[in-house]
C-alpha cells in the first residue's frame, strides 16, 4: 500500500510540474504572438539568460503598444546613435518617463538589468508610480502590492528571463481591458436575469481580448462592497445588474469619473458621462404574455407573481394584465408579491395556492423566486410563463412561453462599443419590440396553437407601430382600460 501511495504521489508531482510547464509555455507563446517578446535563433526564449536594458525598453514600449509613435530621434544617450534602431524605443521611453537617470549620459543597452530597474519600468508601464519616488524601495513595495513580485531581498541582483517573463505576463494581463458585473440577489446561476447577463459578458470575453469577471450579491449590503472591490481590482467597465443596484452604481460612477459604469434595466436622472443605462420595455413583452395567457386559459383565471414591488416589476405586472384584458376583457387576474427575488420555496408556496384556487396559468417576474413557481407548475401539471430568458428547459411540458429580455445582447453591445471606443456615455439605450430587444421565446410554438401565435404576431405589429401603447404602471393601466 505504501508503495502504491508513493507512486501516486510521484505521478501527481510529475503531472503538476508538466502542467506548470504547459502553463508557462502558453504564456510565453501568447507574449510572442503579441510581438512583446522574441525567440532566440535556437527557437527558445532564453529563460536562463539575463535581460538587458535594451530588451527591457523594447518590451515596455510594445506592452504599451506605442512602438509606432512618432518622436524626434534625439540622441538622448551619447552611446546610442540616431541611426541605431534602438534609438526610437529609447526616445519614446524617455518621452513617456519610463526610463531616466542613467549615469554618465550613456544607456549601455547590453548591460544586464537589475530587479530594481526592471520593476521600476514595469510599474511605470502600469501607471502606478509611487507618490514618494524613493528608489528602489517604494517601487518594490508597489510591485509587491500589485502581485508582480514577492519578497525581493536584493534589488541590485540581475533578473533572468524566466522571472522577467513571468512579471511581464502579469503586466500584460493587467493592461488588458477588464469588464465585470455585480449581480443582483439570486446569484449567477439564477436561471434568469443574472445568469443571462453573465452569458452576455462571457461572450464578450470569447470575442475580444479582455478580462471578464463578476461579483455575486447575497444581500443588499453586498452591492456597494462588490462595486468597490471591482473598482479596486482596476476594472475599466463595471455593470450593475438590476434596479436595486441603481443608487450604489450611480454613486460609484460620480465618485470615480475615470471608471466606466453600465446600469442594466433601470434609468436614473442626471446620468454622468461615464455611465450608460440600458432599459428594456418589459411591459411590451409582458403584454404579449398576458394576451397569450388570456387566449390559452381554460378556467378564465390567471395569475402573476412578482418578486418585489417597484418601478421595474410594475412594467411586468401592468403590461401583463393589460395584455390579458386586451385578449379577454372578462378574465380574472390574481396578483401576489413574494417580497424577495431569491426564495424558490416562497415562490412555490404562492403558486401552489393560486393553482389550488383555480388559476391555470401564472406569469412570474421574480428572479430565483420564480424557479419555485415553475416547480409548482410542474408538480400541479399546469402552465407557467417564464421570464428574462427561455426557461422552458426547467419544465418543457409546463412553460408555455418566456418573456425574453435580450440582456445578454444589450450587455454585449455596450461592452463592444466600449472596447471599440465608440460608447457615448451619459444616456439611456432602450430595447423594446421595435428594437428586437424583447419578445417571447422561440419555444412558444411547442405548446401554443398556430392560430394564437398568428394573433400574437398581429399584436406585436400594433405595438411596434404605436397603435397599442402598453402601460407600465397603475396610472397608465387605468388610462389604457378607459381608452380600450
Amino acid at each position: 500500500m505504501k508503495r502504491i501511495i508513493s507512486i501516486l504521489i510521484s505521478t501527481l508531482m510529475i503531472f503538476s510540474i508538466v502542467s506548470l510547464g504547459f502553463a508557462e509555455d502558453n504564456k510565453l507563446e501568447e507574449l510572442n504572438s503579441e510581438g512583446i517578446i522574441e525567440k532566440l535563433d535556437d527557437g527558445t526564449f532564453g529563460l536562463d539568460n539575463v535581460i538587458t536594458r535594451g530588451e527591457l525598453v523594447k518590451i515596455a514600449i510594445k506592452l504599451l503598444e506605442i512602438d509606432n509613435e512618432v518622436v524626434e530621434n534625439d540622441n538622448v544617450y551619447t552611446d546610442i546613435k540616431s541611426d541605431n534602431p534602438l534609438n526610437k524605443y529609447i526616445s519614446i521611453a524617455c518621452k513617456k518617463n519610463l526610463i531616466n537617470g542613467y549615469e554618465d549620459g550613456t544607456f549601455r543597452p547590453s548591460k544586464p538589468i537589475t530587479y530594481g530597474e526592471f520593476i521600476t519600468v514595469m510599474i511605470r508601464v502600469l501607471g502606478q508610480e509611487p507618490r514618494d519616488g524613493i528608489w528602489p524601495q517604494n517601487y518594490i513595495k508597489v510591485g509587491e502590492k500589485l502581485g508582480l513580485i514577492n519578497n525581493i531581498k536584493d534589488p541590485n541582483k540581475t533578473i533572468k528571463g524566466k522571472e522577467a517573463y513571468n512579471i511581464i505576463y502579469k503586466v500584460f494581463d493587467r493592461l488588458k481591458l477588464k469588464i465585470a458585473m455585480v449581480t443582483d440577489l439570486g446569484g449567477i446561476n439564477d436561471a434568469s436575469f443574472n445568469q443571462l447577463s453573465w452569458e452576455g459578458l462571457k461572450k464578450v470575453g470569447e470575442d475580444f481580448d479582455v478580462n471578464i469577471g463578476y461579483a455575486e450579491s447575497m444581500r443588499d449590503s453586498d452591492y456597494i462592497e462588490n462595486l468597490n472591490n471591482l473598482k479596486k481590482d482596476n476594472n475599466d467597465l463595471i455593470f450593475g445588474i438590476g434596479y436595486k443596484l441603481a443608487w450604489d452604481t450611480l454613486k460609484q460612477a460620480k465618485s470615480n469619473p475615470k471608471v466606466n459604469y453600465g446600469l442594466i434595466d433601470v434609468i436614473v436622472e442626471d446620468i454622468p458621462k461615464n455611465m450608460t443605462c440600458v432599459l428594456f420595455k418589459t411591459e411590451e413583452g409582458s403584454f404579449l404574455a398576458g394576451y397569450l395567457a388570456a387566449k390559452m386559459t381554460e378556467t378564465n383565471k390567471i395569475g402573476f407573481v412578482g418578486g418585489m414591488e417597484g418601478e421595474i416589476i410594475d412594467t411586468f405586472h401592468y403590461g401583463y394584465i393589460a395584455g390579458a384584458k386586451y385578449g379577454n376583457p372578462n378574465i380574472e387576474i390574481v396578483v401576489e408579491y413574494a417580497d424577495t427575488f431569491a426564495d424558490a420555496e416562497r415562490g412555490k408556496e404562492i403558486a401552489n395556492k393560486m393553482y389550488d384556487n383555480g388559476v391555470d396559468i401564472i406569469f412570474h417576474a421574480a428572479g430565483g423566486t420564480g424557479n419555485g413557481v415553475i416547480e409548482s407548475a410542474k408538480k400541479n401539471d399546469t402552465y407557467v410563463i417564464g421570464v428574462d430568458r427561455d426557461q422552458s428547459y426547467l419544465a418543457p411540458e409546463n412553460v408555455l412561453t418566456s418573456v425574453i429580455k435580450k440582456i445578454d445582447e444589450a450587455l454585449y453591445d455596450v461592452s463592444k462599443e466600449f472596447i471599440n471606443g465608440t460608447l457615448k456615455g451619459g444616456n439611456t439605450l432602450y430595447y423594446g419590440i421595435r428594437e428586437n430587444g424583447i419578445g417571447l421565446s422561440k419555444t412558444t410554438s411547442k405548446l401554443v396553437p398556430k392560430d394564437i401565435l398568428e394573433d400574437i404576431e398581429k399584436v406585436k405589429d400594433k405595438i411596434s407601430s404605436g397603435e397599442i401603447v402598453v402601460p407600465k404602471n397603475q396610472r397608465e393601466y387605468t388610462k389604457f382600460l378607459k381608452n380600450k
